[in-house]
């Protein structure tokens, strides 16, 4: 059985031994998975999206960015990625057909093979850049880094970190190709996620500069903008959320990158969810400088194609392409394969793998019981970063319904460290929900002002919340109540108690015309209801009176 793997790894092999080796790696490490949740982002954009449940929406659902499959409750995006898209209503299919029901582990099943399927692709982009064929210990090393690394846990456990599985396998594949299969596989990247923008260059690299390792991936390129700005132009995405950089991300882009860099480097404490430092103007030039050195080094020593391989696929994500800068685990899987390459072909490298790969292998065995569910994955992220706003927010939020008490103090250590306007909403927001479940909610008001923006259609709660309680505020600068009410009254017009709170702030105002339209809908809704009918009775009665 040995001599076999070791044949079918080394330099005669195919690449059905690496597979097979793959494989195993994955199931051994990764296969509890099968047995978890959906948890995170998996939440609203699977489990509860009633249009992935519905194949008549995919023409639709590809035609728009990833998260419409969250039924409409979140703001438009710049995320078009219908690769990603179309394999998560292939899962929802296949779990409906096997199981009737959209079930996690299903779409667990696919990361875990699209993760062997990288370890294939990557291996043989990473052979090819060798003048010798590789020995079986080479190929096993290369294969046990890529798996077994900490950062890797995500992408094994999270299936809304699929398309960064997605963009590595076929990124992988399309700097592999030449001509149009090239560019065929960079369509297939780009429509995973944006950073396969980087495959041209690396095309470049490993094609040592041969034109047809390149031009046909730019063009790929070309044509993927030209579709993606033609449909962005339909949605209304805000300006903030528009993906293009802004000074400050640029400044800030060189420090993000050293940051992952470090996280792949030192994989301590995984956490799902971190706030990136603010980081000042000394420490932002000086991380410039230092990637510019590492830039020439890479360049000048001619190391090879593997250090551009860790480095290229983090520039997106940390600020130069895009002014959103978000930390996650899975943003580094593709520069795994690059660091695996670094490490399983070199004899030094290969050393330090050795020592490494069980403490690596500790790590990752222990984090991934962490993705089981939202509570235990919050739990464990609270312990790694108590203080941080955003992992506060999300914690909080897992605690709500069980321990209230608990939510409200997240939520204010949240809001002693954002800055973030939209955060702090959230986390205002956040912190009214729970005064309301402990039944103070004189003072949930004030939470409720600053939560409920008109403009946010995410806010759908604390609108609601703030237009039922009647929540008003003596600031000039907060959104008017009647302007709260109808668009909460928009947002949930199926909810009969919002637009009787909606009629009340109306007839409040002398506005009973208006009054009359929100109690006649709560009535047709809710006939039984004898306030509802009240209401509607006097509110008639006062546009009878208030006429000329």
């Amino acid at each position: 059985m040995v001599e076999r793997l070791r044949e079918g790894l080394g330099p005669k092999g195919r690449p059905l031994a690496l597979l097979v080796f793959a494989g195993f790696l994955v199931a051994a490490l990764y296969g509890r998975v099968l047995a978890y949740q959906f948890v995170h982002d998996d939440v609203s954009l699977i489990e509860q999206s009633e249009r992935l449940r519905d194949p008549a929406t995919l023409g639709a659902a590809l035609q728009h960015d990833l998260f419409w499959l969250s039924d409409g409750d979140t703001r438009p995006s710049p995320y078009w990625r219908p690769v990603t898209t179309a394999s998560y209503y292939l899962d929802a299919f296949l779990s409906q057909w096997i199981t009737g029901d959209v079930t996690a582990w299903v779409f667990h099943l696919s990361n875990l093979i699209l993760l062997v399927l990288l370890a294939v692709a990557s291996g043989r982009l990473v052979q090819s850049t060798q003048s010798q064929p590789p020995s079986w210990r080479t190929m096993a090393v290369f294969c046990a880094v890529l798996i077994v690394h900490p950062m890797q846990v995500e992408p094994a456990a999270n299936i809304t970190a699929r398309p960064d599985l997605l963009v590595a396998l076929f990124g992988c594949l399309a700097v592999a190709r030449s001509g149009g299969a090239g560019a065929g596989w960079t369509l297939l990247a780009l429509g995973a996620k944006e950073t396969a923008i980087m495959i041209p260059l690396m095309g470049a690299i490993f094609g040592r500069g041969r034109n047809d390792r390149w031009r046909p991936h730019l063009l790929a390129v070309g044509f993927w903008l030209f579709v993606r700005g033609a449909l962005l132009s339909g949605w209304n995405v805000a300006a903030s959320d528009s993906g293009l950089p802004t000074v400050a991300s640029l400044a800030g882009a060189a420090g993000h990158l050293w940051i992952l860099i470090g996280r792949i480097a030192f994989p301590i404490d995984p956490i799902a969810a971190w706030t990136y430092p603010v980081l000042s103007l000394g420490v932002q030039v000086g991380a410039w400088l230092a990637l510019l050195a590492l830039i020439w080094v890479l360049y000048r020593w001619c190391i090879g194609p593997m250090g551009w391989l860790v480095l290229l696929p983090l520039l997106p994500v940390c600020g130069v392409m895009a002014r959103s800068v978000r930390y996650g685990e899975g943003l580094m899987c593709w520069s795994l394969a690059g660091l695996a390459g670094v490490l399983g072909f070199t004899r030094k490298g290969r050393w330090l793998a050795l020592i490494m790969l069980p403490w690596w292998t500790w790590v990752s065995w222990n984090r991934t019981p962490d993705w089981k569910d939202e509570q235990t994955l919050w739990a464990s992220a609270v312990q790694v970063a108590p203080e941080d706003p955003l992992v506060a927010l999300k914690y909080g939020r897992t605690r709500l319904e069980q321990d209230p008490g608990e939510a409200l103090r997240s939520a204010r250590v949240g809001l002693d460290t954002e800055r973030d306007p939209r955060r702090r909403r959230e986390l205002h927001a956040l912190a009214a929900n729970a005064l309301v479940q402990l039944g103070r909610v004189s003072d949930a008001g004030t939470h409720l002002v600053v939560a409920a923006e008109p403009g946010d259609s995410e806010r759908i709660w604390a609108l609601s919340a703030r237009c039922i309680h009647a929540a008003r505020s003596e600031d000039p600068g907060a959104p008017a109540l009647s302007d709260v009410c109808s668009a909460a009254a928009q947002l949930r017009p199926h909810d009969a108690g919002l637009l009787n709170a909606a009629g009340v702030e109306a007839a409040q105002r002398g506005a009973f015309a208006e009054a009359v339209a929100y109690f006649g809908r709560a009535v047709e809704l809710e006939p039984e209801v004898p306030s509802f009918q009240r209401n509607l009775t006097n509110a008639q009665r006062d546009v009878k009176l208030n006429q000329p």
